[in-house]
């Protein structure tokens, strides 16, 4: 039996799924679309409360600017983020005995800092000061986004089931979207900045292994060539995030 199942299924090669990943990416213009109507006090913005459009426009932004898993969105924590440095940092924090979540998000990838543009780091700040810092329930642990309906989860660290009804409100709005796919999307507009900049394709590997945490793949090369690196990789990904944030200021003095 287990035989004829293997003779009978369809043969799909490596390179074709290559090639439908490479694929799998969103057009610029329909994530400007989204991003202006998550925008907080926006008229038609599909969440009522003030503090939950901050929050999911913000979850959202960092998302489509870093390319992060959602599973390390929802384990952030305030700390992770330096402020005076303009750095955030991906930690793994496996069976957390701070977390409450009955399926704790995890950090699937290596631990690694990046930078983040200030436009990014002053919004997660506003948040933090003024929204979240509101939830008494937020400051017995250390988790960047909360709950902030009114009930006994109010100021408990973000679910996944929570996390995934915010996406299918996405959905209604631009058709397919997940967190995963604003990864491919970090992932394909990464390409295209690195062909414009003209980088030898085994230093965009290492550049894209570093910021989405993956394993290196020139072994002890880049144990040396690590700091160099981390260097480039930043430098990559703040011009990244300066290029989608000057397109949304561009459409705010536009209208």
């Amino acid at each position: 039996m287990v035989a004829q199942i293997k003779a009978n299924r369809p043969n799909q090669t490596t390179k074709t799924m290559v090639g439908e990943r490479d694929e799998n990416h969103l057009e610029d213009s329909a994530l400007d679309a989204l991003e202006t109507k998550l925008s907080p006090g926006t008229e038609g913005n599909p969440f009522t409360d003030y503090s939950v459009q901050f929050r999911n426009a913000l979850m959202f932004a960092i998302l489509r600017n870093t390319g992060i898993r959602r599973g390390e969105l929802l384990n952030l924590k305030v700390d992770d983020i330096d402020f005076a440095g303009n750095t955030l940092r991906i930690v793994r924090r496996a069976d957390s005995p701070h977390d409450i979540r009955r399926y704790q998000p995890v950090a699937k990838t290596r631990e690694r800092q990046f930078p983040l543009h200030a436009e990014l780091v002053n919004r997660i700040h506003e948040y933090v000061a003024q929204h979240r810092s509101k939830l008494a329930a937020a400051k017995r642990h250390g988790y960047l986004f909360v709950t902030h309906k009114e009930g006994r989860y109010q100021g408990a660290p973000i679910s996944n089931s929570a996390f995934s009804k915010f996406i299918e409100v996405l959905k209604g709005i631009v058709g397919a979207i997940h967190a995963h796919k604003l990864r491919h999307h970090w992932n394909y507009t990464f390409s295209s900045l690195s062909a414009a900049k003209g980088l030898p394709a085994a230093r965009e590997e290492k550049l894209r292994s570093y910021l989405m945490g993956w394993e290196q793949t020139s072994g002890t090369a880049a144990t040396y060539n690590r700091r160099h690196i981390k260097q480039e990789a930043a430098d990559s990904m703040l011009e990244l995030q300066r290029k989608v944030l000057a397109r949304k200021q561009d459409r705010t003095n536009e209208q």
